[in-house]
């Protein structure tokens, strides 16, 4: 199915990297520091493995979706929470992937 690709531009890739943090503090002119939006709809899944494979679990995400008549509505937000900092074994990363939906 691979429909998350038509979002992928190796030319002009557009990269946000979101990373809670425990006090405010001011953004400079490499990094901006804001809140992400509340989202309303949110469709979720988790790929249990390496990143290697996530791409089925994308597309099992966007079956999902269409099959119940949701849309993308704004970017892929990927949560890691577990992965090479916390085991040497690819197969035992977690990442939880959120789509906003309408």
């Amino acid at each position: 199915m691979e429909q998350w690709n038509v979002m992928y531009d190796e030319q002009n890739l557009d990269v946000e990297v979101a990373e809670p943090v425990t006090k405010p503090f001011e953004g400079n002119g490499e990094v901006n520091v804001y809140e992400l939006p509340r989202v309303e709809k949110m469709a979720c899944i988790v790929h249990n493995g390496p990143f290697s494979t996530i791409s089925k679990t994308c597309d099992t995400l966007f079956e999902w979706m269409k099959q119940n008549n949701y849309l993308a509505d704004g970017p892929i937000r990927e949560i890691y929470h577990k992965g090479e900092w916390a085991t040497n074994n690819p197969d035992e990363y977690i990442t939880e992937m959120q789509i906003p939906i309408k």
